[in-house]
């Protein structure tokens, strides 16, 4: 197996608007996501939308793509699947959406929600008026089962 080259984009920057300091954020979570930091390099960042392109050495790309694929399945470990909310939460901060593709072939290994990800339904706090009828005994219950 030879070296697999992989290319993170992000929509929301070109390589002439994007931070130092958020690239560095950006690369960091990138290497967490990938998960084997000392044979995965950093290579060039590309026009158009800022890409992010990495190389993986040949010893670790068969372990790579097996923990990227376990990802996409939803099979991952906590640590990868925090590393992928980490970089989601990074592109939803900056209002963008990202993939990670493999670059030979052009898949797409990873999409990135990002901004289109569901917003969380806030449900605001509300008072009823209400009435207990009967007798309190206990709260959970008089026997022994789960309440």
């Amino acid at each position: 197996m030879q070296d697999v080259e992989y290319v993170f984009r992000i929509d929301a920057f070109t390589p002439d608007n994007l931070p130092m300091a958020r690239l560095a954020e950006y690369l960091g979570a990138l290497a967490k996501l990938i998960g084997h930091k000392d044979h995965t390099h950093f290579v060039s960042i590309e026009r158009g939308s800022a890409q992010l392109v990495h190389r993986v050495e040949h010893i670790d790309a068969p372990k790579v793509d097996a923990r990227l694929t376990r990802i996409r399945s939803g099979d991952a470990s906590k640590e990868a699947s925090r590393a992928w909310r980490e970089l989601d939460d990074l592109l939803a901060n900056d209002n963008a959406v990202g993939t990670l593709t493999e670059r030979e072939t052009g898949k797409v290994i990873l999409p990135f929600p990002g901004r289109t990800r569901p917003k969380p339904i806030a449900i605001p706090p509300f008072r009823e008026n209400a009435m207990i009828q009967g007798q309190v005994v206990r709260v959970g219950g008089t026997d022994n089962t789960a309440h």
